[in-house]
């Protein structure tokens, strides 16, 4: 990259980029599709791997590339993974930031990428970075399969989750490489190997395609659930814990916040229902939601359980409790006014509360619906749920954080 594009980038964070590609004409000595990529690119990373905004030269071959990284948060939570000493394989790099914080951990890291273009780039930016103890290798698990004799601390590999047409793979077996063909060879090379998959995924099918998973670890980003991380562990047969949490970014690493256990706790788990009575009487109470990622791990009635609370049905993952419930791992909500849920009710929200963010839950009316009948416009500092008790009576829940 020279000069002039690099100053023109820094220059112009905020440029209308597709009106800038229309008039490249006008910026002779600068090379405009690069700035472009570039500009488009940093505004993402300013929140998606902020340590690298600090380094203007990075390179981005196309914006996809971008899209599919990792977060630094969940880089950095793939860290804990590493066993003291040892070297890692990364079998996807992609753009590298996997491959660049887990560097930080291990002695060092062979990354792998088939892309030519990804790997220029990626082989660009970790010696930009600084990164010397990563060597960036183009090809894919071919190569390391059939060539590499060392014996890895941890494999690590993010299947491409895009068909060649750009539509959304789900399936481990249809993402490329496809895991289930290649852990046997693998695990000539390793005791550990890592696989990150969809968020969309189904845990129990990944559980059954692949046995040799002693942690499932569902990972979410501001409540946003971003992905899911399989270590697999030669030998293993028993049964996979399962770790749920929102992680974030502090100065002395990562916070994670949510629980952990296994799916036959869950299924062996016994709680509490709220019936029509113990919701009618509930102002003043509290009511808890989940974070996202434990109620895709599968956590529906163990964080009741765990903390005394009554779940409101078999289909509604909200908890009720009388008492504030410390450390809850979700959201707490104080209840100010309950209402048997029908027209009537609908039409009077507007006066008891002009402005909400609205939950429908398990019920023929989505929470978009039940917002515009109302006419309340949205807002986070009050919440608004709509659900059916066990028994099947129907209430509106006005609350606040």
């Amino acid at each position: 990259m020279n000069k002039n594009t690099l100053d023109f980038i820094l220059n112009h964070p905020a440029v209308d980029t597709a009106a800038l590609l229309l008039k490249a004409s006008a910026y002779p000595d600068i090379d405009i599709p690069t700035a472009v990529r570039c500009i488009e690119a940093r505004k993402k990373l300013k929140t998606k791997v902020p340590l690298w905004m600090s380094f203007p030269e990075l390179l981005f071959p196309y914006p996809l590339a971008l899209e599919q990284c990792s977060s630094q948060a969940t880089a950095i939570y793939k860290q804990r993974f590493i066993p003291e000493g040892t070297t890692v394989a990364d079998l996807t790099a992609g753009l590298g930031v996997d491959a660049f914080f887990m560097s930080q951990k291990a002695v060092s890291l062979d990354c792998f990428e088939h892309n030519p273009l990804l790997f220029q780039a990626t082989k660009h930016n970790m010696a930009l970075l600084g990164a010397g103890n990563i060597s960036v290798t183009q090809g894919d698990s071919n190569i390391l399969l059939n060539t590499v004799e060392k014996k890895y601390g941890l494999i690590y590999l993010d299947p491409d989750r895009r068909s060649s047409s750009g539509t959304r793979l789900y399936s481990i077996r249809d993402c490329e490489p496809d895991i289930t063909l290649i852990k046997a060879g693998l695990f000539r090379l390793t005791d550990r190997i890592l696989v990150k998959v969809s968020p969309m995924a189904d845990i129990s099918a990944l559980l059954r395609m692949l046995p040799e998973t002693s942690q499932v670890h569902v990972i979410s980003v501001a409540d946003q659930c971003r992905e899911i991380l399989l270590l697999m562990e030669k030998g293993f047969s028993a049964e996979s814990q399962i770790t749920a949490g929102d992680i974030s970014i502090t100065e002395g690493g990562i916070r994670t916040r949510g629980m952990h256990s296994t799916l036959s706790a869950e299924k062996e788990a016994r709680c509490g229902w709220a019936s029509s009575e113990d919701i009618l009487k509930a102002e003043g109470q509290y009511l808890y939601q989940p974070l996202h990622s434990i109620t895709k791990a599968g956590f529906l009635k163990l964080p009741a359980v765990s903390r005394n609370l009554s779940k409101i049905s078999s289909n509604v993952h909200l908890y009720l409790s009388a008492e504030k419930v410390p450390d809850f791992p979700g959201k707490t909500f104080r209840i100010e006014k309950i209402l048997p849920f029908g027209g009537k009710a609908i039409k009077s929200l507007k006066s008891l509360c002009p402005a909400a963010s609205v939950t429908a839950r398990d019920l023929p009316m989505t929470s978009d619906q039940l917002r515009i009948r109302s006419g309340i416009s949205e807002d986070d500092t009050r919440h608004i749920f709509a659900f059916p008790a066990s028994d099947g009576k129907k209430f509106i829940v006005i609350t606040h954080s």
